[in-house]
């Protein structure tokens, strides 16, 4: 037997989370580098997010991938790329941004 079930299941539980990291994303720009509490956005934070127009319909809590921070004539702004959490451990939310 070339594996066992737990490592099978354990490569299509990553398989199905890095599936949903790239599916289910967000790219949102804020007008600050910093969060409530004043600190700078980091990858693998969480952040909450309502966005109606993006069909998140309550505020959902986001998992910063990465961020891209920018600087023009003094103003500092940044862009979140936001995916689900227990994207990439494929351990997927039961309840969705959608989800109402």
């Amino acid at each position: 037997r070339d594996s066992d079930f737990n490592t099978l299941k354990n490569a299509v539980d990553s398989k199905y989370g890095r599936m949903h990291g790239g599916a289910v994303a967000y790219n949102v720009e804020l007008a600050t580098w910093r969060d409530k509490d004043g600190n700078l956005f980091e990858p693998n934070t969480m952040v909450k997010l309502y966005a109606p127009d993006a069909m998140i319909y309550k505020d959902y809590k986001f998992l910063i991938r990465k961020v891209q921070f920018k600087r023009s004539s003094g103003v500092e702004s940044c862009v979140l790329d936001l995916v689900l959490p227990g994207s990439f451990s494929g351990n997927i939310p039961e309840v969705l941004p959608w989800d109402e």
